[in-house]
């Protein structure tokens, strides 16, 4: 089954070893990885001194150097740069204009992140993170960028909302944008855009496309991270939660910030090595000396014979108790039917028994149902 990563590896054939070179050249923090393969095709690269060729992987080991000069791998780094107009948005240029290299620490070699025209000013990111780079660049990532625009003429809603639907321009149609009117005036108004293409002088030629050019430009945002309270020509790297907001935008996973080595390298670092047993240092007390625990002695081990059940004798006293036993439950067998109560006979009916036609009783003094018998 073809490879995601190749598709015209073909069923039995074993997946490339080593990384593409110019993904490595771009990870040495030399160029962006697009770059590379332009000084690839120009002979600008060798591998273990022989030219490359564009295709080629590397393996730890090669010797690779760019222009001469030999590149490895380096540890990431991120710097936010105000860049000021009238600067070249480049490491090097032929011309002898000065470039945004300048204006970065030189201990470590970084690149810019896109591009910003000599006349646009604002938020450029450098890094020599090639793989953060591409995701940020590349529009199928989606990661905004917002520009601060100064436009001829007053800009309605309508316009606005031109921008943001989409301009056709020499290249295309425009992606869906933000555009937001901050200020408009009879000559002059104040957009706000946000983009995530990355076409040359896009910004530039949007507005052109709807009849307000552009007087002044300026990039404010780039995906998370906001220019703010910094001057213009001024760098810093970014904090480690940029770092991370920054990745996150672009689609990848935290970078590791601990420091390299085992824990136990950090840790005797930080502490010193550790002691060994019984080991004095300087300032420690001196230790007491152990108390002697007291021997305990053995036990005689228990017998494994098993124990035999025997009937215990039976003595004068446990034959009372037995005896009072059997007089208890032959008095309660007698107590139960002494109190058994006894059946009711029922009573005959009235009337049927000899005088009962007299209502008092026999021998009474009530004459009064004998009266009215007699009469």
């Amino acid at each position: 089954m073809p490879s995601p990563r190749d598709p015209f590896l073909l069923p039995g054939d074993k997946p490339p070893v080593g990384e593409k070179l110019q993904k490595f050249i771009s990870g040495a923090g030399v160029t962006s990885r697009r770059h590379a393969e332009v000084m690839i095709k120009q002979g600008r690269v060798t591998v273990n001194g022989k030219l490359a060729t564009l295709g080629m992987r590397v393996v730890p080991g090669d010797t690779v150097r760019v222009g001469g000069v030999e590149v490895g791998p380096q540890a990431p780094r991120f710097f936010m740069l105000n860049k000021p107009t009238g600067i070249v948005t480049t490491l090097d240029d032929p011309q002898g204009r000065a470039t945004v290299a300048t204006l970065v620490p030189d201990d470590v070699r970084v690149y810019p992140v896109g591009r910003l025209d000599i006349d646009t000013s604002g938020l450029l990111l450098l890094t020599n993170d090639g793989e953060l780079a591409h995701r940020l660049m590349h529009p199928s990532f989606g990661v905004t960028k917002t520009y601060r625009v100064l436009v001829q003429g007053g800009v309605s809603a309508a316009t606005a909302r031109q921008l943001a639907e989409g301009v056709e321009l020499e290249d295309g149609m425009t992606a869906p944008a933000e555009a937001k009117v901050v200020d408009a005036g009879a000559k002059h108004s104040v957009l706000e855009l946000t983009i995530h293409e990355g076409r040359n002088r896009q910004v530039r030629r949007m507005c052109e496309a709807i009849g307000h050019p552009v007087i002044e430009l300026a990039r404010t945002a780039y995906g998370p991270l906001v220019l703010a309270g910094l001057a213009p020509g001024a760098s810093r790297p970014l904090t480690d939660q940029e770092i991370r907001r920054l990745r996150k935008a672009a689609g990848l996973a935290p970078a590791r910030t601990k420091e390299p080595g085992s824990r136990a390298e950090r840790r005797a670092e930080k502490f010193g090595p550790p002691r060994t047993e019984g080991e004095a240092v300087p300032g420690d007390k001196p230790a007491k000396p152990a108390k002697p625990k007291p021997v305990k002695s053995a036990k005689p081990a228990a017998s494994t014979k098993p124990k035999t059940w025997k009937p215990k004798p039976a003595t004068s006293e446990d034959e009372a108790v037995q005896r009072d036993r059997d007089a208890g439950a032959g008095g309660s067998r007698n107590a139960n039917e002494q109190h058994k109560p006894k059946q009711r006979t029922a009573k005959p009916p009235r009337g049927s028994g000899p005088g009962s036609g007299s209502r008092g009783k026999s021998g009474g003094g009530n004459t009064r149902g004998s009266g009215r018998r007699g009469g």
